[in-house]
């Protein structure tokens, strides 16, 4: 369709981490946020980071893996992906 997306999370300190993706007509941008289009629920996963999209070659389906974390500073747990 001739867009370009970029994939990226955003949050604060180690904190509320999302995915989130820009659209632009160009690989040079100016790349514009939507602001209605949030990949993942902060209050289910509080620390979503590393997107990256993959097309299946059979049958053309878009996929997005990403890491994340569980983070328990009061009890100095660190859960990953």
């Amino acid at each position: 369709d001739n867009i370009f997306y970029l994939f990226y999370s955003v949050g604060f300190d180690d904190k509320q981490h999302r995915l989130r993706v820009v659209s632009s007509s160009s690989p040079l941008g100016p790349y514009y946020d939507s602001q209605s289009i949030e990949l993942t629920n902060v209050t289910q996963l509080s620390f979503a980071i590393d997107p990256h999209p993959f097309q299946d070659r059979k049958d053309g389906q878009w996929y997005l893996f990403y890491s994340r974390d569980f983070l328990d500073k009061n009890n100095n747990y660190r859960v990953g992906t």
